[in-house]
């Protein structure tokens, strides 16, 4: 048993030495998108998003709100247009991505404590940009009703800091947890860091065992399957290890992402998925002929991967066989638990169902890839399939 997991390991680091497009995979493509992808994201926030308002009040109180809304670090009011006709021209142009629009006798529905009604159209295509635009002028907007209500106290004779607190009966302080920046890069790069090492991981393997279709098995796999396909597992895994170390040891310094858990206590998480990942790789590679085919088929399955990872979209909102399907496949329960363990600080009573999930996903992997070794050993020995043999 042990010289079949030796021989299968040796075979296998031979293999990937001499293909220099599958080591290509999983190295260099690493090596190449970590450094590159989390690069537009360094800003972390939307700052400055420009806008255009169109004041038809024209009044101090108006004046006031472009000024602070101006002010702030979100919005850049790069000037006024004459009406919203004017302003959608530039919208659609993409020289600003929102418009504001301040109505008719704002000022004085506001002093008579009437509802005046801001409006903030916006390119929700760009959604991040969009929700900057309106959080940051529904705080404006807040901000100046809060001032007005506080001056009318005080000429009712109530006290500055009596008039302070009843405007702010149920003050809200908001804690932003695990983001502490709120950042873009902060949300997303950690998940996608897990989904590159999941997709290289599994089109290097493929791309590996699809070329080496062809060559014939040592008879000892046939004789230890199980034992040939860990001992397989062992050069993917090493090198998996030392991508781990540089997105985790050098894009998270590099980038300063945030980081709430221990690298240590990541790392029996990382295995499992790793090995999970590995195993998977053998198993879709045996299904197919041709390294360019395997390349494709994966290629095409990366942005669906995203998507069912959770992380861009809610798990338990995707319909019930999409939420089955994202179980099947490593990548789900690897971005879970890892952003919870390493993002989050959780430990691993509280990742129980990623650590079960993965857990059956490599238990299955290996039987079936197990299953696979032993059926090539038969066909190329040219043995009856209802032959049994050792396990």
């Amino acid at each position: 048993m042990i010289g079949a997991f030796l021989q299968a390991m040796r075979e296998e680091f031979a293999a990937v030495r001499r293909n220099e497009g599958a080591l290509g995979v999983l190295i260099g493509a690493i090596l190449l998108y970590g450094l590159l992808y989390p690069s537009p994201y360094s800003n972390q926030v939307f700052r400055d998003v420009p806008v255009v308002v169109v004041d038809h009040d024209n009044s101090v109180l108006s004046r006031q709100l472009i000024r602070m809304a101006d002010a702030s670090e979100m919005v850049d009011v790069i000037g006024q247009a004459g009406d919203m006709s004017a302003a959608r021209d530039q919208l659609y142009r993409s020289k600003v991505l929102g418009v504001v629009q301040i109505p008719r006798e704002f000022e004085r529905r506001v002093l008579r404590g009437e509802q005046a009604v801001i409006g903030v159209y916006g390119n929700a295509g760009y959604v991040l940009a969009y929700s900057m635009i309106a959080e940051t002028l529904t705080e404006v907007a807040m901000t100046i009703g809060a001032g007005v209500q506080i001056e009318q106290l005080q000429a009712k004779g109530v006290p500055l800091e009596q008039a302070k607190v009843a405007r702010a009966v149920l003050p809200v302080t908001i804690k932003t947890l695990y983001d502490p920046a709120g950042g873009y890069a902060s949300y997303v790069v950690p998940a996608v860091l897990i989904i590159m090492l999941h997709q290289t991981l599994l089109i290097g393997i493929g791309m590996l065992s699809a070329d080496n279709r062809h060559l014939p098995l040592s008879p000892v796999a046939g004789r230890s399957p199980g034992m040939w396909v860990l001992g397989r597992c062992v050069p993917y895994l090493l090198i998996s290890a030392f991508n781990s170390l540089f997105f985790f040891g050098v894009i998270f310094r590099l980038y300063g992402l945030p980081s709430q858990g221990n690298g240590w206590v990541l790392m029996p998480f990382l295995t499992l998925f790793l090995l999970a990942t590995t195993l998977f790789g053998l198993v879709v590679g045996s299904l197919f002929r041709s390294s360019i085919t395997v390349g494709q088929v994966l290629l095409f399955t990366s942005l669906p991967g995203v998507f069912l990872a959770g992380f861009s979209w809610p798990k338990e909102m995707l319909p019930e066989p999409l939420f089955w399907l994202s179980r099947m496949i490593p990548n789900t329960a690897g971005v879970e638990g890892f952003l919870r363990l390493h993002q989050m600080g959780a430990d691993y009573r509280q990742i129980e169902w990623p650590l079960v999930n993965l857990a059956i996903l490599a238990l299955v992997f290996w039987l079936l890839a197990r299953w696979l070794t032993r059926r090539r050993v038969r066909a190329e020995q040219g043995i009856a399939p209802g032959h049994t043999g050792q396990t």
